[in-house]
């Protein structure tokens, strides 16, 4: 109990470092004054008492190297002074370096440990962390499945109860079951995406031509919805990747601008290359993002508006997949919003490396494949 409470005074403030530097002085003079065979008592008092406020105090590199270097000078000036003056046997100065590097070795042996924990540390905080996400990730999932089985199965429930159901409530029935089947099934295929990313297995990269890809998506969505879309494409060329991965990211991208844009807004879809980096953006006038959502729009089930996404469909899973697609190929991904004044629109950008501008125009190339099939 004494000896606690004598550590936990010494560690206020400086306490312990001036207690050591009065504890030194006192023993260097002890070097001085005392016959030459008690001299080395105090020497070594100087070492170990070092050596022990610093596992105490665990000082920063720079200042245990100074400690130690200080100790050094001092103690083996003082024993050269003894063995020149007061017949000090001269062997003595051995153990000036020798206890130097026992000082320097705790040390390095400390600072190892230190580097140790703190790798050990940070891989149990991201063990845990890992664990949280799996739990909320198997949470949500559990719930996204859920809800549209209890809906089918409410409507299918409820139909005749009150006497044969019409042809028109059929009908309804019939379309209400169908879309949430939808949305399961919208939903598995994410889920078997993420895990297929999360494992690892390595994408099917060949090379594919920028401008046949975006349109190909354009085409699929300018048909869906009362909006306005503009395709400027000015990347002639082509990039290693996964077709059908990346065109699915690219899917999710246009997806979630269609379903935060109302009939009338505008999405646009841009390409372009500097260098071998191919720059793919989506802008939309729709409501935009709000700010404090926009560091977690990536994150696995996260939704701005749960309510909102219940409605278009939307499984909180598109941007993380669209993010993870894209680390996958080597890019980078970012969204801004608002971009637009008065606080509106959306716009994501994705980077992708290898980019390869095209030698021959696209017309004459096509030409080339044709005649070749033939």
């Amino acid at each position: 109990m004494i000896v606690h409470r004598a550590i936990a005074w010494s560690a206020i403030g400086n306490r312990a470092e001036w207690l050591l530097a009065g504890f030194c002085a006192l023993c260097l003079a002890g070097m001085m004054f005392l016959a030459a065979p008690l001299a080395p008592i105090p020497f070594h008092f100087v070492y170990t008492a070092v050596t022990i406020v610093y596992g105490l105090r665990l000082w920063r590199l720079r200042g245990a190297i100074t400690a130690a270097l200080a100790v050094c000078v001092t103690t083996g000036g003082l024993t050269l002074y003894n063995v020149l003056l007061s017949n000090e046997p001269a062997p003595e100065l051995i153990e000036v370096p020798l206890m130097t590097m026992m000082v320097l070795a705790t040390i390095w042996h400390v600072r190892s440990r230190q580097k140790a924990a703190a790798v050990v540390a940070a891989v149990a905080d991201e063990r845990q962390r890992m664990i949280e996400r799996e739990r909320t990730f198997f949470a949500n999932v559990t719930h996204d499945l859920m809800t549209p089985i209890t809906v089918a199965r409410g409507h299918a429930e409820i139909l005749g109860r009150t006497g044969t159901p019409t042809p028109d409530e059929l009908a309804e029935t019939k379309q209400v079951i169908i879309d949430e089947l939808k949305q399961i099934e919208s939903m598995v295929g994410d889920l078997l995406l993420v895990g297929r990313l999360d494992e690892d297995h390595g994408l099917q990269k060949h090379p594919v031509d920028i401008e046949d890809l975006l349109e190909v998506v354009a085409d699929r969505w300018s048909a869906v919805g009362d909006r306005v879309w503009s395709i400027d494409v000015d990347a002639p060329g082509t990039i290693p990747a996964d077709g059908n991965t990346l065109a699915q990211a690219l899917d999710n991208v246009i997806e979630n601008a269609v379903s935060y844009t109302a009939p009338g807004d505008a999405i646009t879809v841009r390409a372009r290359a500097a260098g071998t980096t191919l720059t793919i953006e989506v802008l939309d006038t729709g409501v935009g993002i709000p700010e404090h959502a926009l560091s977690h729009v990536f994150d696995r089930f996260y939704r701005a508006d749960r309510g909102r996404s219940r409605t278009t469909g939307g499984s909180g899973l598109g941007l993380a997949i669209v993010r993870d697609v894209v680390v996958a190929h080597g890019g980078t991904v970012a969204i801004a919003s608002p971009v637009h004044p008065g606080g509106s629109g959306t716009r994501l950008q994705i980077n992708l490396p290898g980019y390869r501008r095209r030698t021959r125009p696209r017309t004459e190339l096509r030409r080339g494949r044709s005649s070749a099939a033939s």
